[in-house]
């Protein structure tokens, strides 16, 4: 397999866009996320959540195809903080809270929500995801640009010396590169 250089640039397309500000990206990706999933939220509010003629399956279903699918686009690709996730899993309990009527004076538990709504956390989701991707890149042929920067070694620079550190992530994410 060809040796693959990875510089401090993004592909977008087929042009090569340089990242000055790297830090920023995980984080405004985030926001945006949970933006959009709130847009689609909103739409459905009327038509679907207040609608007394439709079954909690039923608009569970709903919510899960447009909301979750819209929350988690792209995320097996991005790597996601544990910060992050947090977010991403307050908004979707949040979520799941309105849709099955459950005021916060109720005290329940988050997990709880998830067990009446039997959907998954987004903890869970997430290194789900990744790890579906993770084979389908396993499966492409060695041309393929994904799977030889998955493979693929620096051209330039090195790694400093001993264990490699990782900052906030979560659990699952340091188990796949364990893995790998």
């Amino acid at each position: 397999m060809d040796e693959v250089s990875i510089t401090q640039e993004m592909w977008v397309g087929c042009v090569v866009v340089p990242l000055q500000h790297c830090h920023y990206v995980v984080a405004m990706l985030n926001t945006n996320r949970i933006a959009k999933a709130s847009a689609a939220y909103g739409r459905l509010e009327k038509s679907v959540r207040e609608h007394r003629g439709l079954s909690a399956t039923t608009k569970l279903k709903v919510y899960h195809a447009v909301v979750i699918t819209t929350l988690l686009h792209a995320c097996e690709t991005l790597t996601v903080y544990n910060r992050h996730a947090k977010q991403l899993n307050h908004f979707h309990t949040s979520c799941l809270r309105r849709l099955l009527r459950i005021k916060w004076q109720d005290k329940i538990p988050d997990s709880e929500v998830l067990r009446r709504a039997s959907i998954l956390s987004i903890h869970t989701l997430l290194p789900k995801a990744q790890l579906r991707w993770a084979g389908h890149v396993v499966r492409m042929p060695d041309s393929q640009l994904p799977k030889q920067l998955l493979y693929g070694e620096l051209s330039k620079g090195k790694r400093s010396a001993g264990r490699q550190r990782y900052k906030d992530m979560d659990e699952g994410l340091c188990a796949v590169h364990v893995w790998s």
